[in-house]
């Protein structure tokens, strides 16, 4: 993932300094719409790879989304949070963890792709208890730290770390929607 993060922090970059050239130019609506398709395309695309990385990939990520924050904003403001917030960006972080919810949820609701559907299971409970009705899912037990990374793993813990309303939604704009908030909070 070294590699990976790498380039992709290089290409963050590279767009950044370029829309810092032209940022006074332009109306900042215009500069965000900018910035999501050039930089937050390139920091989303298959970030959910990263879930359980090492600690040293994630910040990297995430200064880079921080720099492109400060840009767009034209503020020297030091706390990157508040940007990242009136901007409706997520913390890199988050924006993993919201990517496979999301994965998770229409991968549960549709039975597509089947490879992905095939790796979640139901959770069955041994005893009848107030929360044995969630739509809970099971995470199976891996003795290795390469295999608690894939998605058969990550996305029972994500998904298990709901709230139970989320888990009961049907329509896919308003999850999307609870969830993005969720993960806001």
């Amino acid at each position: 993932m070294y590699n990976h993060t790498n380039s992709v922090n290089k290409s963050v970059h590279h767009h950044i300094r370029a829309l810092r050239h032209i940022r006074s130019s332009i109306y900042e609506d215009i500069a965000k719409m900018v910035a999501c398709v050039l930089i937050g395309s390139r920091i989303d695309y298959a970030n959910s790879v990263l879930y359980g990385t090492t600690n040293k990939n994630i910040p990297k990520i995430q200064k880079a989304e921080n720099f492109c924050a400060h840009v767009l904003t034209n503020s020297l403001q030091p706390s990157s949070y508040t940007l990242l917030q009136q901007l409706h960006w997520l913390p890199t972080e988050y924006c993993i963890n919201f990517t496979i919810a999301d994965i998770t949820f229409h991968t549960l609701h549709s039975f597509q792709p089947a490879y992905l559907y095939s790796a979640l299971h139901a959770h069955r409970s041994t005893c009848s208890l107030r929360w044995s009705n969630n739509n809970l899912l099971s995470v199976p037990f891996l003795r290795t730290s390469f295999g608690t990374c894939s998605f058969g793993v990550a996305a029972p813990k994500i998904w298990n770390s709901l709230s139970p309303a989320f888990q009961m939604c049907t329509s896919p704009n308003t999850c999307h929607n609870h969830l993005k908030t969720h993960y806001f909070q």
